[in-house]
C-alpha cells in the first residue's frame, strides 16, 4: 500500500491522497451522530439547515459531530447524539440507541455515521442550534411523510437521503 499523502489541512478536514486516489479525513470529531426521532404523537423530527457545500438549504434528520470541541472529547456516540439532538431540536431523548453504523461515503471520506435512536421524547426547548447555526425545527406525520418529503423537494429543499434509513429503523422499532 502507498504513503498517505496531505495535500491540504484546514481547521475541519484534511484533504489526503493514496496513489491517485484522493479523499478527506475529518481533523475534529471521531464520527457523526445520526438521530432518529419521533414524538408521541408519530412525528417524525426533522431539521433545515443552508448547507454550503451544495448552496441549498437541506432537510434532515438531526445529527452532528461527536468529540469535536475540548469540552465534548472524551463523549460517547450516544452522548454526542443526546446532545446533538437536544441543540438542534430542543428534545431530549429518555432512551437512546446505536443503531447501525458505517461509512458516510467510502469513497470519499474516512467518517463514520452512528445511526441513534432516540425514544421518550420530552421538549426543553425550541432548538434552532448552536450559535453557527440557524436550524428550523419540522414534525413529519409519519402517516404521510413521504408526501411531506415530496412537498418539501418541490419548495426547493434537498431530501438527505438518511432520512429514508431513518424511516426504515422506525419501521424495525414499531
Amino acid at each position: 500500500m502507498t504513503e498517505e499523502q496531505i495535500l491540504y489541512e484546514g481547521d475541519w478536514l484534511r484533504f489526503c491522497r493514496r496513489g491517485t486516489f484522493e479523499y478527506v479525513r475529518r481533523v475534529r470529531g471521531r464520527a457523526a451522530a445520526i438521530i432518529i426521532a419521533m414524538t408521541e404523537d408519530r412525528h417524525v423530527v426533522l431539521v433545515e439547515q443552508y448547507r454550503h457545500s451544495m448552496d441549498c438549504s437541506a432537510l434532515e434528520l438531526p445529527a452532528g459531530l461527536v468529540g469535536d470541541e475540548v469540552v465534548t472529547r472524551e463523549e460517547t456516540i450516544l452522548e454526542g447524539a443526546q446532545r446533538e439532538l437536544l441543540e438542534e431540536t430542543g428534545y431530549e431523548a429518555t432512551r437512546m440507541h446505536l443503531m447501525h453504523y458505517g461509512p458516510a461515503s467510502s469513497g470519499l471520506s474516512s467518517e463514520l455515521m452512528y445511526f441513534c435512536y432516540a425514544e421518550g421524547l420530552v421538549k426543553r426547548h425550541e432548538g434552532g442550534g448552536d450559535a453557527t447555526e440557524n436550524i428550523i425545527v419540522h414534525h413529519a406525520p409519519l402517516v404521510t411523510i413521504h408526501d411531506y418529503l415530496a412537498s418539501a423537494q418541490e419548495r426547493g429543499l434537498s431530501i438527505d437521503p438518511k432520512i429514508y434509513l431513518g424511516l426504515y429503523w422506525i419501521g424495525q422499532r414499531s
